[in-house]
C-alpha cells in the first residue's frame, strides 16, 4: 500500500517535473510518451485503486499495537522493516505530497481535477480511519 503510494507520488512528480528523493519504477519514457490527460487518468486510477483497497479491507485492530520509525524513509522490501503501520504511514505521506503537486499550479482540465478530488477524498479517509485507530 504504502509503496503503491510513494510510486505514484513519483509519478505525479515526474508529471509536474518537480524531484523526490526516490524514483517511479516506472520509466520516464512512459510518462513523457503519454498525453497530460492520459497521465492524470492513470494517477487517478491508482489513487482511485489505492482507495477502494482501504476501503475492502479496513485497516487491522491491532494497529495501536504496532511500532514503526516513520522519520526515515526506510527500504519497503526489509522484512525486518516492514509494518502495516508504516505503510499506512508512508502512504499517507505520498498522498499529502501528490496532492501539494496537484494543487501548485493547478490545471482545469477535467482529469486533472478529478485527480484532485480523489487524492483528497482518499487522504481524508486515510486520515479518519487513522484517527479511529
Amino acid at each position: 500500500f504504502g509503496m503503491f503510494l510513494m510510486d505514484l507520488a513519483a509519478w505525479c512528480s515526474k508529471m509536474k517535473s518537480s524531484a523526490l528523493p526516490w524514483g517511479a519504477l516506472v520509466p520516464d519514457e512512459v510518462i513523457v510518451e503519454l498525453d497530460e490527460d492520459t497521465s492524470f487518468r492513470v494517477l487517478r486510477q491508482g489513487v482511485q485503486l489505492a482507495s477502494r483497497f482501504l476501503l475492502e479491507h479496513g485497516l487491522p485492530d491491532d494497529l495501536d499495537a504496532e511500532e514503526a520509525n516513520t522519520s526515515v524513509l526506510l527500504d519497503m522490501m526489509d522484512e525486518k522493516e516492514s509494518s502495516i503501520a508504516l505503510a499506512l504511514s508512508h502512504g499517507l505521506r505520498s498522498l499529502c505530497i501528490i496532492e501539494a503537486l496537484l494543487t501548485q499550479n493547478p490545471g482545469q482540465s477535467r482529469e486533472e481535477v478529478q485527480c484532485r478530488k480523489q487524492t483528497q477524498d482518499l487522504q481524508g479517509l486515510l486520515m479518519r480511519s487513522l484517527s479511529v485507530n
